[in-house]
């Protein structure tokens, strides 16, 4: 063969190797489903108001779903840098689409270069979400796919991450099991105000004594605004910071208090720590009157 034609065939071998690696490694995706196991649709029931009977924030169970997810996975998010200086990205991340209408589960493993080239696969599992008010109670109701979808970079040459579909799928059955028993965290604000025959200070040293600061440091005091602090209460069944502020009122004091009571919503329409609301009242009363 004459070098002519050496030159030649050499030249013809890298320009298909260029061509492979930019329109076919580079630029084009391998894109699948795969079966998922049959899950039936179940509807969850959340009281619809908190231990004051006030509605709570739209979208809330919604975002608590997705955070549930997040907790529950065995794949959870893990990132670091390789021996080559790509960035590897690995796990589950659950979010709910802007419309609100799906739970999204994308197990992602990627490796991104320095010049931002993403190699890798991404598997999405969309969770159908329908959420309705009825008799003073919110229904939720999941519909499970039957079908995931994957996503993954042409790179088999340069040793692209590919996900086991296998560990997806136990994955997946595991988070199924924990949204579909998820608790909803809200928050009963409690606010009012008592009379004491005791003098500012002396009510906000029972409150300091009985109670305690949440800082070390003492309130200012203000004749106008009256004595104001913030105090840590540590129940045997929840933990807040209740702000009270005392004024001086006729013989004795004037005591305004606000704190958040947590409450648990069971996704079979009860609910954990309707008490905290009262338990919080009889507490200022009582330190308020001690």
């Amino acid at each position: 063969m004459s070098s002519l034609s050496v030159r030649f065939a050499i030249g013809l071998v890298v320009l298909l190797l260029s061509t492979t690696s930019r329109a076919g490694l580079l630029g084009e995706d391998e894109r699948k489903t795969f079966d998922l196991p049959e899950i039936a649709p179940v509807t969850l029931t959340y009281r619809a108001v908190d231990s004051q009977n006030v509605p709570y924030a739209e979208g809330l169970i919604r975002g608590q779903l997705a955070q549930r997810a997040n907790d529950a996975t065995s794949m959870t998010v893990r990132q670091n840098t390789d021996n080559e200086g790509h960035h590897i990205v690995f796990g589950l991340r659950a979010a709910i689409t802007p419309s609100g209408s799906n739970l999204v589960l994308a197990y992602g493993f990627h490796q991104i270069s320095s010049n931002g080239l993403d190699l890798g696969q991404t598997i999405i599992i969309p969770i159908r979400i329908e959420e309705r008010n009825e008799g003073g109670q919110y229904l939720v109701t999941l519909t499970f796919p039957t079908k995931a979808s994957s996503k993954r970079a042409r790179m088999y040459l340069l040793g692209a991450p590919e996900l086991n579909t296998s560990e997806v799928l136990a994955d997946y059955a595991h988070v199924v099991e924990a949204i579909e028993h998820t608790e909803i965290q809200i928050q009963t604000n409690v606010h009012g105000e008592l009379d004491t025959k005791y003098r500012p200070e002396a009510v906000l040293a029972n409150f300091d004594r009985l109670i305690g600061r949440e800082r070390p440091w003492k309130a200012g005091a203000s004749a106008s605004t009256g004595l104001s602090d913030t105090f840590l209460y540590k129940g045997q069944d929840f933990r807040t910071t209740i702000a009270v502020t005392v004024f001086p009122y006729r013989d004795g004091s004037k005591v305004q208090y606000s704190a958040n009571v947590p409450l648990k919503l069971a996704p079979d329409g009860s609910a954990k720590g309707d008490d905290g609301v009262k338990v919080l009242q009889e507490l200022v009363a009582k330190v308020a009157n001690d």
